[in-house]
């Protein structure tokens, strides 16, 4: 038995080990199944020389995850798969809240739905979804509206191996994932914990997970971070969780053990904390332990805006975390979403003149958009139904009343001029900027047109 595992190419800045494949692979692995992992996302590859990698494994089965952002590679991959005779499965976020219309326009035989770790290597070596909850051919789904359920959730997060790093060999990966400046190189991705128990409308993260959280051991995180630094020579760890210090007592014990076993390696937590999961105490603890940056989900300055968003959270207490970080000496990364339901000019004007009175060091401005799974779209499918697979975050799916998709556009530009067109924030990356970053910086530069339009800004014809 023979499974290949494949993230296909797509547009993105998050150029960084595939966990999800990772953790399916050792799994395949354990099982006795051989395992091959092709990302290409990592080299940029055309899609014609991944189904000629493919093809030359000769597997059994290929396996390929998804997300809403990347459907449509997805989707042209499997379709070429099916026509060469292979057996494709599709797992994921978007196969898990849009099963029917996955295997209709894939025509993969089947979806995953949810978890797929405990439920992979019985349908590999079985051929079929005979008995296996979570796993839908179009036999057991006749429309968009037959009920379905997910594969059962993974209480014990320790009981799973470690990802298969040795097929993902992280050492190999770029270097600016995220199109971000980091501090050590190599890096690798882990996660300590899975799921959220928020209900911000715009995420898919907590329904996928049901909105439970589980964490895995400090013990068990620490002897991950001890093999991707001896076997590997992986020099930075970024913390890929909802919220990693959404549990203090996790937290604790997870920089406490990494100061005890004097592991010696720097961390941080890129994808997002909540501010009020921070405090000083935790924040110079964290430092202590090696972590470096953090990124604080703000979203808004506008009360109202993070009310209709349910954030759960005041600009107050997010004031406090970023002060608190500071003072402890963390890099703070901002990330704001414009476009956000209820948001007009002059409350995403209040959201960019924030960002630059709090001490953030960077910032993320990405624009609404309504992903498969989220309760946004949940509440408004047919609304929302064309967006469904464009990339995430790239267009605005929610357009202010009195304004056009290029006026937000135009918004989150200047927003990126602002910010980051002062001494200070220009200062601080540019210090720890490597030859080897300059493609990917470049390119984030481009993306926001911030070379174009650099004397627009300074002369005010950007203003809004």
């Amino acid at each position: 038995m023979k499974a290949v595992f494949v993230r296909p190419n797509y547009p993105t800045y998050l150029v960084t080990p595939p966990l999800g494949i990772g953790y399916l692979s050792a799994c395949a692995k354990a099982a006795g199944i051989e395992s091959v992992i092709i990302d290409g996302v990592k080299t940029e590859m055309k899609e014609e020389k991944l189904i000629a990698k493919i093809e030359a494994q000769n597997p059994d089965w290929v396996c390929i995850t998804c997300l809403s952002a990347y459907f449509e590679e997805v989707k042209s991959v499997s379709l070429k798969l099916k026509e060469k005779g292979f057996k494709v499965v599709i797992g994921g976020v978007h196969p898990t809240f849009m099963p029917y219309m996955t295997l209709v326009e894939t025509k993969a035989d089947y979806v995953i739905c949810g978890e797929g770790e405990k439920i992979i290597t019985e349908f590999l070596l079985q051929g079929n979804n005979d008995g296996i909850k979570g796993v839908y051919s179009l036999k057991d789904l006749k429309d968009e509206n037959t009920p379905y359920e997910k594969a059962e959730r993974i209480e014990d997060l320790n009981e799973i191996p470690f990802p298969d790093w040795e097929s993902l060999q992280p050492q190999t990966y770029p270097h600016a994932p995220m199109g971000m400046v980091a501090k050590a190189y190599p890096l690798a991705v882990m996660i300590s914990s899975r799921g959220c128990p928020y209900g911000c409308i715009y995420c898919a993260g907590g329904r996928f997970y049901d909105r439970k959280v589980r964490f895995r051991s400090a013990e068990n995180v620490v002897e991950e971070m001890k093999l991707l630094k001896y076997k590997y020579g992986i020099k930075e760890i970024q913390f890929m969780d909802d919220n990693l210090i959404l549990k203090r007592e996790h937290a604790v014990n997870l920089c406490n053990l990494i100061l005890k076993e004097k592991l010696d390696i720097i961390w941080s937590c890129p994808n997002g904390i909540r501010a009020d999961s921070l405090d000083y105490e935790l924040a110079c603890l964290m430092r202590k332990a090696g972590c470096y940056l953090v990124t604080i989900g703000i979203e808004s300055a506008n009360p109202e805006i993070l009310k209709k968003i349910h954030k759960g959270e005041t600009i107050e207490a997010i004031t406090s975390a970023i002060y608190a970080a500071h003072r402890a000496g963390l890099i703070i990364n901002g990330a704001f979403c414009l476009s956000l339901p209820g948001d007009t000019k002059e409350t995403m004007r209040e959201t960019i003149d924030y960002a630059k009175k709090v001490p953030l060091d960077r910032a993320f401005f990405t624009i609404m958009d309504v992903i498969p799974g989220c309760e946004l779209w949940q509440k408004h499918k047919e609304k929302y139904s064309k967006f469904q697979t464009e990339t995430s975050f790239a267009k605005p799916t929610v357009i202010p009343e009195g304004m056009t998709e290029e006026d937000v556009i135009k918004i989150q530009e200047q927003a990126m001029h602002e910010f980051y067109f002062r001494p200070r924030i220009m200062y601080n990356i540019v210090k720890l900027m490597r030859p080897c970053q300059f493609k990917y910086i470049f390119s984030r530069l481009t993306k926001f047109r911030l070379i174009t339009s650099l004397i627009d800004f300074f002369t005010n014809k950007n203003d809004f």
